[in-house]
């Protein structure tokens, strides 16, 4: 299965903590050699690095709060027709729920043209979302068309694309069966953690959802994910198309990516989440998600509670989530 890292053929709890050793043997100079399945299923985010924002990852994908990556391929063929596809999968490789997953490309570039390039294009699948990157920026993020049928793929395909030396990074969130995301919902897949970043200017933007927009801050800039190939041998000849004025806050000072969910939009019921978790270049693993079986955690090996009637059950934050296994003589209301 996708993520299985510790090669047992199930992806589950103990991929995340195979990766977290694996982190710490490294770090203590003895790693032990990878066999070739591995460096792909303990690197979900698709750097191509193995760190603990892989291990924080898995974590998330283990409890369904993210969704695996895979068969990505990103290219502009010789008409300029941009065609991106992948597609996204849930623990045990079911097809991710399209009402339930969204995805995001963000495309960068140190060309200047390729904000006008963007407006220039005609999206066939997928859609333009309404938010202005901050200055320093040339790009600007679409957002990928789910399947009509449960089959995991998304697809983005844009015509009449004349950007060149282009990045291409992705972003994911989710939300529950309620229309609910937040900040552990959402996970930033951008290139290499190590400075200097390909684009080193402070990024603040809000992603729609459904039921709450989520904020994406990058305080030091980030690196793209992969290179976009390109085969159009055109040319954006047209100057800069003049870029609007951003309202999206900038934040600066520190490290990291963080994303953080604001004020759920009207008519929904969605809560408000005003803290921030630390995701895609956090140097150590937020203890955010965890499972607690009797009074002991499966990741962090700390001592915990899933209340009076239950004996196993999800962790977000130290606080219950979902029960699976009650005390004594209860029941779960669901099966």
């Amino acid at each position: 299965q996708t993520g299985d890292a510790n090669g047992d053929c199930v992806f589950d709890i103990n991929d995340v903590t195979y990766t977290q050793l694996y982190v710490l043997a490294v770090l203590l100079d003895n790693a032990p050699t990878l066999l070739s399945f591995q460096p792909r299923a303990m690197g979900p985010d698709l750097n191509g690095e193995i760190n603990t924002a892989d291990a924080y990852f898995l974590l998330r994908v283990n409890f369904r709060l993210l969704r695996f990556v895979t068969e990505l391929t990103a290219s502009v063929d010789a008409g300029c027709t941009l065609r991106v596809r992948l597609k996204a999968l849930t623990k045990g490789d079911e097809p991710a729920p399209t009402a339930q997953t969204f995805v995001f490309v963000d495309l960068e570039s140190p060309n200047a043209n390729l904000y006008s390039a963007m407006q220039q294009a005609s999206l066939t699948s997928g859609s333009t979302v309404s938010v202005s990157k901050n200055s320093g920026f040339n790009g600007g993020i679409w957002q990928m068309a789910g399947p009509s049928s449960e089959t995991g793929v998304y697809l983005l395909t844009a015509t009449g694309f004349y950007g060149s030396r282009v990045t291409l990074s992705l972003i994911q969130a989710t939300t529950d069966m309620h229309g609910v995301g937040g900040d552990a919902r959402t996970g930033p897949m951008l290139g290499s953690l190590n400075q200097p970043y390909a684009f080193p200017y402070a990024l603040s933007v809000t992603l729609p959802l459904p039921s709450a927009d989520v904020e994406l801050v990058a305080s030091n800039g980030y690196t793209g994910l992969m290179p976009l190939t390109s085969s159009c041998a055109a040319a954006s000849t047209q100057a800069p198309t003049t870029r609007p004025a951003t309202t999206n806050r900038v934040t600066t000072g520190g490290s990291g990516t963080t994303i953080a969910a604001t004020t759920p939009r009207p008519g929904t019921s969605g809560p408000a989440t005003t803290g921030r978790a630390t995701t895609a270049l956090a140097t150590t693993l937020a203890p955010v998600l965890d499972r607690c079986v009797g009074k002991t955690t499966v990741a962090s090996l700390s001592s915990c509670t899933c209340g009076n009637t239950c004996y196993e059950c999800d962790l977000v934050d130290s606080f219950v989530r979902t029960c699976y296994t009650c005390k004594n003589a209860n029941y779960l209301l669901n099966g």
